[in-house]
């Protein structure tokens, strides 16, 4: 006799499924074909993340959606719609008057403080359904997206960066696009895709030393920088000092020196805000050149936001997140962030959004991207941020590029060699962590996968040499960010704080040769040395710059003749059976 499963249970079965596969992708463990599956069957549908279904029923149950009925090209019967759908702003706080105030702050400081949505009075928390209902549309909807980047985060071990698969987020993207331009400077700043999700709450010091992959223990503000490091900086900025690229940050909940906000260094402090930074000072940090002496500090300025609020900053603009109180007990600090870019500075990260204009009729809209473009920009900006976001194992790395892959013509092309360079530090890092991390003791699942992951580096420095062939090698250089002075405690070389410099002599690490910093003698030995290892043989040296090499055998010889090492030799004689 067969046993049916009634419905409900089979809802429940299908949802555990659907979740274990969001721990699966942050564990490298997914298989799929990644091909377009239109493909219903519930089955299939548990497993398949380029299905619409699929992410429609993780959503239900925080009202947030994929493509719900919204046109290619948005209508205004669409826009109607959309508006009722996601983050009900409202069009009065668009006042011309106030939007060229922003814009003369954003020239003159770098950054400002922005009104985009009408809030509930008071914007005070909520605790019953009756206060729950007094929220406005833009709090609920933030509230909605709260709780999905919670249940990603703590349930899934995903970054919050993967709720951008909802529509939510591109219709905000799409409004808030009007409040950038007009604050820096036009039309021709639009929206180029570069989008992240934080979800920031307290971190014990141990796991964070420990840099654990869980994304809970890791997801920590960012340090200080800058967003954007060109090499003509003034190119950046337009004659009327209207910046090129602009970020438009969006607190998901109120963001307060509690719980973590944004603290910026206002231009006026900042002299490499529009000359550029000197690469070739390793004395300072453009951080350190900001704040001379101690008065400078109080320059240092605090941009706490309540949810109806965004900060808005040029990509010359020094920021950074605090980190929460030690002892905070509150909710986690949400938000999402957007950058908005002139094509001539830099292209939209997504080549089918490339050129594409408003219509001629004001009230039209743009499209939203399509479910495969946004997987395809999540899975390439964890490749991009990996160092910020580090991947929990080679495996988990290794699923992103898959799906970077399966969608890589979507993306422009400058962009997507950015990914395939950052995929290859990324590899590096990830060898360096396990060679320190693991013990002599592996199981046979743990050798195959380091069979793989010395196939994937292998190939990762195969991929670093043709790029420096091509002389793209030093194309990808990370934006400014002060570390912590612990994290190199053990470096070599504790003067090269930038890559300005490939050409000065000093001792080569794995990172160097990651990072392009060597030449290529000294990738090749750091290569050779690997494939030693792994017991592959060794590349030759250019002819026209041969290496001088070690005589082994006379090196032994010495040894074996110094004093000191008599009792060792005797030992080994002793243990082989050799006699004197």
């Amino acid at each position: 006799m067969t046993k049916t499963t009634g419905k409900r249970a089979r809802e429940k079965e299908l949802r555990l499924k659907r979740i274990q596969t969001l721990r699966d992708i942050s564990d490298g463990n997914l298989r799929h074909s990644f091909k377009n599956d239109d493909d219903d069957h519930d089955d299939e549908d548990s497993r398949n993340i380029f299905s619409e279904q699929f992410w429609n029923h993780i959503g239900r149950e925080f009202h947030l959606k994929v493509n719900d009925g919204l046109d290619s090209l948005l209508t205004k019967e669409a826009r109607v719609k959309a508006d009722a759908h996601a983050f009900g702003i409202e069009q009065e706080t668009f006042v011309q008057e106030l939007m060229q105030e922003h814009s003369r702050r954003v020239k003159e400081d770098g950054y400002t403080r922005v009104s985009i949505a009408e809030t509930a009075k008071e914007n005070e928390l909520f605790s019953s359904k009756r206060e729950y209902e007094r929220k406005s549309g833009f709090q609920r909807e933030c509230q909605h997206l709260t709780e999905m980047i919670e249940f990603l985060d703590e349930k899934c071990g995903l970054n919050p960066t993967w709720s951008l698969v909802f529509d939510n987020y591109w219709v905000l993207a799409r409004r808030v696009e009007k409040i950038v331009q007009e604050i820096s400077g036009g039309k021709e700043n639009r929206l180029n895709f570069d989008a992240l999700v934080w979800r920031v709450r307290n971190v014990n010091e141990e796991d964070e030393k420990r840099g654990e992959s869980n994304n809970t223990a890791t997801m920590t503000a960012f340090t200080p920088h800058r967003d954007r490091q060109p090499k003509d900086t003034r190119k950046s900025f337009r004659e009327d000092e209207s910046p090129k690229y602009c970020t438009i940050w969006i607190p998901l909940t109120n963001a307060t020196c509690e719980n973590s906000c944004l603290y910026v260094i206002p231009r006026k402090c900042d002299e490499g805000y529009t000359e550029g930074d000197d690469d070739t000072d390793l004395e300072k940090t453009p951080l350190e050149k900001c704040l001379k002496d101690k008065k400078a500090y109080q320059n240092i300025t605090a941009c706490p936001v309540d949810v109806g609020e965004a900060v808005v900053f040029t990509h010359r603009t020094i920021h950074w997140g605090s980190k929460p109180r030690d002892n905070y007990q509150g909710e986690p600090r949400v938000n999402v962030s957007f950058g908005f870019s002139d094509d001539s500075f830099e292209k939209a990260y997504l080549k089918n959004r490339n050129g594409v204009k408003v219509t001629e009729d004001a009230e039209d809209v743009q499209s939203l991207p399509t479910l495969k473009e946004r997987l395809v920009l999540i899975a390439s900006q964890m490749i991009a941020y990996h160092e910020r976001f580090p991947p929990k194992n080679f495996k988990a790395l290794k699923l992103l590029k898959k799906i970077h892959d399966a969608g890589k013509s979507f993306l422009d092309e400058r962009y997507r060699e950015i990914i395939e360079t950052e995929y290859i530090r990324a590899t590096s890092m990830l060898a360096g962590r396990r060679k320190n991390e693991n013990g002599d003791e592996e199981d046979e699942e743990e050798d195959d996968d380091d069979d793989n992951e010395d196939d994937e580096l292998d190939n990762a420095l195969d991929a670093m040499l043709d790029a420096k062939a091509k002389g793209r090698g030093d194309d990808f250089e990370d934006d400014y960010e002060e570390e912590d002075d612990d994290e190199f405690a053990n470096d070599p070389n504790p003067d090269d704080c930038s890559d300005s410099d490939p050409e000065r002599p000093y001792e080569v690490t794995e990172e160097d040769v990651f990072f392009g910093n060597a030449t290529e003698e000294e990738i090749i030995t750091a290569k050779n040395i690997h494939r030693r290892s792994i017991g592959k043989e060794e590349l030759p040296m250019p002819k026209e710059r041969e290496v001088s090499r070690v005589n082994v055998r006379e090196h032994w010889s010495e040894y074996l003749k110094r004093p000191e090492n008599k009792e060792k030799v005797d030992d080994a004689k002793k243990l082989l059976g050799i006699k004197s």
